[in-house]
């Protein structure tokens, strides 16, 4: 069975997003404001320089991003509804560890990330943000979240670039669609200790990485999944694209099938490795 992995570094960039943000509430309709350790700015008033710890950013556009990275200074940065096609002013922000980019509908290019020395970085909604290439370029990277979002599926080119972070440990990967369907580069990421996976590639990917790497903790390295609610009257989501859900009281038979075919497939995996 799945060992539940555990994200403590993602989990110190939520409980910072949650410090920034304060009391005081945002005009309705309106854009432009962001929170510093609990207070909130209007962007386009900041003259003085703010330094602090973490900083949210609310329907932020080109030119407020731009006044926001020259006159802010925090550890921990995060946004929701970034209206902008560049995140370029960013890389003036080298006290920056932690970065949160959610819902932002216009950005493609992710390259400016290189310049920044961050531990922990979450991309959630980012419909046009295919290739994540310019992550082989940010070594200090430890968490990472790759998310699409409540009725959109977040497609990425592929997860080879993941292979070049020496320190990636956590790992979560939330309504997304790879490119290649591989789950395999994954395998050679060694730092890697700490996985979610979303059930949107065919069964033998999840049996690949449960046969090379059986020391990550991870959500779907197994032939099913017993989930904490029923969908429909059923509570196991069995693991692979287009596989059915089952009862657990009711379906025993079916997922000890299940297990079998999943278990033939890790054992030939390991041992096409062995040179067998």
């Amino acid at each position: 069975m799945a060992v539940e992995p555990q994200f403590p570094l993602l989990a110190e960039l939520a409980a910072d997003s949650d410090k920034a943000t304060g009391p005081a509430t945002v005009p309705e309709g309106q854009g432009g404001f962001v929170f510093v350790d609990g207070t909130l700015h209007r962007i386009r008033d900041l003259t003085a320089n703010i330094e602090g710890h973490a900083a949210f950013g609310l329907s932020v556009n080109e030119a407020e991003l731009a006044q926001l990275c020259a006159h802010v200074d925090v550890a921990y940065l995060g946004f929701k509804g970034l209206r902008t096609t560049t995140i370029a002013p960013l890389a003036r922000m080298k006290r920056l560890r932690g970065l949160q980019l959610w819902w932002v509908q216009k950005l493609a290019d992710l390259s400016p990330l290189a310049e920044l020395p961050l531990d922990a970085l979450v991309l959630d909604d980012l419909r046009y943000c295919n290739d994540i290439a310019v992550l082989a370029q940010m070594p200090t990277l430890q968490a990472l979240t790759i998310s699409g979002g409540m009725n959109t599926t977040q497609v990425i080119d592929t997860l080879e670039p993941l292979t070049e972070l020496p320190d990636l440990r956590e790992l979560r990967l939330v309504a997304l669609k790879l490119g290649d369907d591989s789950l395999r580069p994954l395998a050679r990421c060694k730092a890697l200790t700490d996985l979610w996976l979303p059930n949107t590639l065919d069964v033998s990917e999840f049996a690949y990485l449960a046969a090379m790497r059986p020391d990550i903790r991870a959500n779907a390295l197994s032939a099913y999944q017993v989930m904490g609610h029923k969908i429909g009257g059923k509570d196991v989501m069995v693991t692979g694209r287009r596989r059915p859900f089952l009862n657990s009281k009711t379906d025993g038979e079916k997922m000890d099938t299940y297990q079998t075919r999943f278990d033939a497939l890790v054992n030939r995996f390991r041992k096409e490795a062995a040179g067998g």
